[in-house]
Formats: structure tokens, sequence, C-alpha cells
């Protein structure tokens, strides 16, 4: 009985030193930690995943080969075989960002590449979420060099607007994947009308001073290139909520389906932003979506983008009076209860890539651009003949002015299509 409990007793020792732990860190390429990828061992029953830190730890494991396979939302999925000691191992291990970015040349018509000579900077995705809460986009460019914003509420919501080196944004050509976005008769930019946005970005550049796009004279002044957010391998979702001063709130939801083995691929994004504004009575009710469709072959792609929005904003487009901003820094001298700007704007973009060869791309884009809306203000005293009302009589007065309330409707389309031939 003593020898078989020696037995039992030395049997357990030896099984328990032949156990062995892994750990370590997991980091993207430029080594920051990445948080909830997936450790799983391929031939043992084990798995973990990373903490906030990137950090890993597998215990329980045999000596031996063991090989083990990563895996990480965005990333490329990496597996890897070590060699395990007895006792404790330690591995540290880099995984790769995974898009397929199927529509990269149809920016190369308005972008400066490395070697243009153009003054330019360029927000990543990475920055961009980190600074991005909702805010239309010239707010989120305001610390770019020699960029001046404005903001009509105060908040950065609704009604904002950009200069570059002083130039006005009607001198600011700016495009989304290579499609002019200003408007074909004022060429103005009315970013509220594309509330947002940026949570559809992929990467922002700015061009300051004369500029590559070829969508018109707008160049002259700077440009402004988007390209909104590439095709991920793997399916996502994630659902976000935002809120601050003001009563400033937003809520946003975006999924993926990730690229399945037909090459197709379909993401989206809805927002929905409020604010009651810095300014009084300047609120904001914003709301916006965005959808994408894409396909992908071994030489061509083709890819379909929605996105567009409606925006309600009351009207705080006066600024503050230099006689009272010292007293009443929150001044709107307008009143009226329904002075609103009441808008809607959906665009639409159809992209077509072929190889024509190891170094050369053709490129289409057809795109669709409709808006209508109003905005409705309070008139005191207005002249009733420029409104076309001919000098009524009442009680053998004429009246040639007098107080009304006038809603303006614009009611719009832009079509257009570009090609192009690039060769790298």
């Amino acid at each position: 009985m003593n020898k078989l409990l020696s037995l039992a007793f030395a049997l357990a020792g030896a099984t328990a030193g032949a156990q062995t732990t892994l750990q370590g860190t997991i980091t993207n390429t430029e080594g920051q930690p990445l948080f909830g990828v997936a450790v799983a061992v391929g031939d043992q029953a084990f798995g973990t995943t990373t903490d906030a830190q990137g950090a890993y730890r597998l215990a329980g494991l045999r000596p031996g080969p063991v090989r083990v396979r990563l895996s990480h939302v965005g990333h490329a999925p990496m597996d890897t075989t070590f060699t395990l000691q007895a006792g404790s191992n330690s591995a540290s291990l880099t995984l790769r960002t995974k898009v397929y970015e199927i529509r990269e040349a149809e920016v190369t018509a308005v972008r400066a590449g490395d070697r243009t000579p153009v003054a330019k900077s360029t927000l990543t995705r990475e920055q961009i979420e980190r600074i991005n809460t909702g805010v239309d986009l010239p707010i989120l460019l305001d610390l770019q060099p020699s960029v001046v914003t404005t903001t009509d509420a105060g908040t950065g919501f609704g009604y904002t607007g950009i200069r570059v080196r002083g130039t006005d944004p009607t001198r600011i050509n700016v495009t989304v994947n290579g499609v002019p976005i200003n408007d074909a008769e004022s060429q103005a930019v009315f970013w509220v009308n594309m509330p947002d946005l940026a949570s559809s970005v992929q990467d922002v550049q700015l061009q300051r001073g004369v500029g590559t796009s070829t969508n018109g004279p707008g160049a002259f002044g700077a440009s402004i290139n988007l390209r909104t957010t590439t095709l991920q391998q793997d399916p996502f979702g994630e659902v976000s909520a935002f809120g601050g001063s003001f009563n400033t709130q937003r809520y946003n939801a975006r999924f993926g389906t990730g690229l399945t083995k037909s090459g197709l691929s379909l993401d989206g994004r809805l927002s929905t932003i409020s604010s009651d504004g810095y300014i009084d009575r300047a609120s904001a009710d914003l709301k916006s979506y965005f959808l994408q469709g894409a396909w992908v072959g071994k030489k061509r792609s083709l890819r379909f983008i929605t996105f567009g929005g409606r925006e309600v904003t009351y009207q705080a487009w006066a600024g503050v009076p230099r006689e009272v901003i010292d007293t009443n820094r929150t001044f709107n001298p307008y009143t009226y209860e329904n002075e609103v700007d009441d808008y809607r704007q959906t665009h639409y973009q159809l992209l077509f890539d072929q190889e024509l060869g190891a170094h050369t791309t053709l490129n289409i884009t057809g795109f669709r651009l409709d808006g209508a809306g109003f905005f409705e203000s309070f008139e005191d005293e207005a002249d009733l003949a420029f409104f076309g009302i001919g000098n009524p009589v009442i009680g053998g007065d004429t009246l040639t002015n007098g107080d009304l309330v006038q809603r303006r409707w614009l009611d719009n389309t832009l079509l257009g299509v570009n090609a192009s031939v690039t060769h790298a």
C-alpha cells in the first residue's frame, strides 16, 4: 500500500513538473498594445484573450512544440509554433493591419504624393478616432497649420466654417473618394449636410495653397481630400454614445460583414446628434447614414457607396454683435420660434477599378448628389414688393412694408462621371 501511494505521488509530481506556461504581449505594427486578441492553442484545449495592456497568459500547457493562433478584428491572423520548455516561457508578437484597400487609385488625381511639392498634412484613421466626438470635419482640422475654423452654435455641431491661409470656403476644393463636394452653383461646402461623416472616413489630406486637384478652380486656395473607410477582412459591429455640455448627445452604430469568400462585403453606419448649442436657441438635430457594398475580384473591383443626412438647425448665422459680446456672449438676434434651416442631402457613388497591367489601373467613378430643403425666417417691416406682394390697400391706406414669415426652398441635383488611368 505504501509503495502504491509513493508511486501515485511520484506520477503526480512528474505531471505537474511537465506543465508549463506561455505569456507575453501582443502589439500592432506601431507598438501599441492590442486589447481582445484571441490566443488559441492549436492542438490543446487552451485559449485566452489579451487585456488592455495587450498581455496574455496560457497556463497548463505541455512542454514541446505547440502551435498558437492569433486573431483580432482588423488585423491579419497569425499562426506560429513555439517549442516550450518546462516552466515559464515568454513570447511577444506583432499583428499586421489587414484591410482591403480596393480604392486607392481614385484619389491620385486629387491627392499629393510623398514627393509632390505641396504643403500638406494627413489625418489617419487612428488619429481621427482619437479626436472624433461627432463634430463637423472642419473642427477636426482645427489644429492643422494655417487653419481657422468657426462654428455658428459655438459647439462644433450645425453650421461650421473653415479657412486655410485666409482662403474662404468657396476657394477650398473638397472631394470624397475623388468626387467633388463643392456646390456647383456657389462653390461652397455645407458640412452640416453630412453629419458625423468623420466616423466613415479612412483618412483626410489637407493641401494648403495651390493643390493637385483636377476638380476646378477651388484648388487654388486649398484642398481637402477625404477617403471613406476601406473594407475589413472580418465581420465587426460597434455601438457608441457620447454626451457633453449644452445637452449635446451623439449615438452611433457601425457594422460590417467582412469580406466573404466570393469577394462580397457590406458595411454601414447610422448616427444621430443633438445639441442645444452654446449660443441662445442655436439647437441642432442631425441624422446621417453611410452604406457601402463592394465586390472584389482578382483584377477588378466594384463599390457602391451612399451617404447622407438631414439637418434641422436653429439659425445663428448673424453672430454676436461687438457691443454685447462682453456682457452677453450667447446673444442671438433671432427669436422667431421656427427660424430654422431644414435640409436633406444624399450622395451616391459607383466606383470601378480595372487592373490593366502590373502598374496601370483604370478608374471610373459615377456620382450623383441630391439635395432639398428650406430655411424659414421672420422678416420685420419687409419690403412687400420684394416678395411679390403688390402694395395692398387696407382701410384706405396703402401698405408698402409689413411683418411676414418667409420660407425659401432649394431643390437641386448634381451628377457626373470621373475617369482616369494611373500608372505607378
